[in-house]
């Protein structure tokens, strides 16, 4: 297998239960951010899940990745660690949500990769309400 520059390797990780499991960094073949919207209800929390390392950055130029070419812009890509994946849930209790970056790491090519095994059945627990559970 070849050296892939896009592979994004995550592994940091919040002491949150549905995480807990990710004890080797996932790996996501092309991982966008996800960053809480500025104006959120004040009925719902967000908990980011997961992120990049500090060497990282969010390219904007989604062009440029298009050629395979990409380049750090200061002032313009945001800096890692960038927050790859998240959990919205409402303060009540009555709803959650679990965004990620990157739908790639579900998919037979990279499952048995990195960590993405433990963390994929950890978010899966998290999302089937079995939180601080094994599946």
């Amino acid at each position: 297998m070849g050296r892939d520059f896009l592979i994004s390797i995550i592994a940091r990780f919040p002491n949150h239960s549905a995480v807990a499991s990710a004890k080797e960094p996932v790996l996501s073949p092309l991982a966008r951010s996800v960053r809480q919207a500025p104006n959120i209800p004040k009925h719902v929390k967000v908990i980011e899940l997961a992120w990049t390392g500090s060497q990282s950055w969010a390219e904007k130029n989604l062009e440029s990745l298009e050629d395979g070419k990409f380049t750090y812009d200061e002032g313009i890509d945001p800096t890692g660690p960038v927050p790859v994946a998240a959990l919205i849930e409402s303060l009540d209790g009555t709803g959650k949500m679990i965004v990620l970056g990157d739908s790639d790491i579900f998919n037979n090519e990279y499952l048995g990769k990195g960590g993405n095994s433990p963390f994929i059945l950890g978010l899966i627990a998290l999302a089937a309400g079995f939180e601080g559970s094994s599946i």
